[in-house]
């Protein structure tokens, strides 16, 4: 059971709503004047068998209590989940606290599998259709463990507070950030997706590409207590073995080492843009020598 569900079979959708708006019983459900517009007639019903609620009147909305809240009060998800896990009295996860490192790993992964189930879907036929365009392969695609982020920017945010991950450990993992509004929103938005994992195959961050030409073309993952793009040599974890008898080959882009590896070049590491740092060569010594 997930944490949405377990705040739903504790909090009475009737009881949350009588809060905002006088619910009188009418048979199986309860009506009101819908509390988002004006209106003479009652038009806004609840359905406690359903744990849902509708308006039939000018706004023509409904949802659950979590959509409720969340128009209600006019704030995000992440604060209707804090808000409705407080009424439920769920304490939502602290998602390794002592152990900061391993609660971004745990993260990264979390979303990596979120962004790799997207890239499969409906929603990204357009991401995969610029890979295939650029020649990489499906079984690329697969090793590489590439994938797509949502437009909408509470997708990723949407996901893993689900999971019970709390803000906090979100913004420490640098997949939300905090806008000028202080709304909470995803990092990346309707990107591609090249998670980045370090030489020992960890998870620390992500790098993405833009497929709309009017976005910034590179977005990386924010620095955090584990990812700092100048220290680490995007694909290693798979060539340092190659790089053990043939040596390291430095190419500048993700895409520019995805291609060297599917035509066998399986020593090609990319430094992600920047020129290359004295860490980097340190990771290159690591291999070689």
């Amino acid at each position: 059971m997930t944490v949405i569900d377990d705040i739903k079979s504790r909090l009475d959708i009737v009881d949350v709503i009588s809060g905002y708006a006088p619910l009188s019983r009418a048979g199986q459900r309860y009506k009101a004047p819908c509390p988002f517009h004006e209106e003479k007639t009652a038009s806004f019903m609840v359905y406690p068998e359903r744990q849902s609620w509708h308006c039939y009147g000018a706004c023509s909305s409904g949802g659950d209590i979590f959509t409720f809240v969340m128009q209600i009060e006019n704030i995000d998800f992440a604060e209707t989940l804090r808000r409705l896990a407080q009424q439920a009295g769920i304490t939502l996860s602290e998602h390794n606290k002592n152990n900061p490192q391993k609660a971004i790993l745990d993260i990264n992964e979390e979303l990596n599998t979120f962004f790799k189930e997207l890239l499969l879907s409906n929603q990204g036929s357009e991401t995969r259709e610029y890979l295939l365009n650029r020649g990489i392969s499906e079984d690329s695609i697969s090793t590489f463990e590439l994938g797509y982020s949502p437009k909408d920017g509470t997708s990723s945010l949407n996901y893993l507070t689900n999971k019970g991950i709390n803000l906090e450990a979100l913004l420490d993992a640098g997949v939300v950030r905090k806008n000028d509004h202080g709304q909470y929103r995803d990092w990346f938005r309707g990107r591609l997706i090249i998670p980045i994992r370090n030489s020992k195959g960890e998870l620390c961050g992500f790098g993405s590409r833009s497929i709309d030409s009017s976005l910034p073309k590179y977005l990386n993952s924010s620095k955090t207590a584990i990812f700092d793009k100048g220290t680490i040599l995007y694909g290693l974890n798979l060539a340092k073995k190659s790089a053990r008898t043939d040596g390291l080959v430095i190419v500048e882009g993700y895409i520019d080492a995805i291609i060297a590896h599917q035509n066998k070049f399986t020593n090609v590491v990319a430094s992600m843009g920047t020129a290359l740092t004295f860490e980097q060569v340190s990771e290159v010594r690591k291999v070689t020598n």
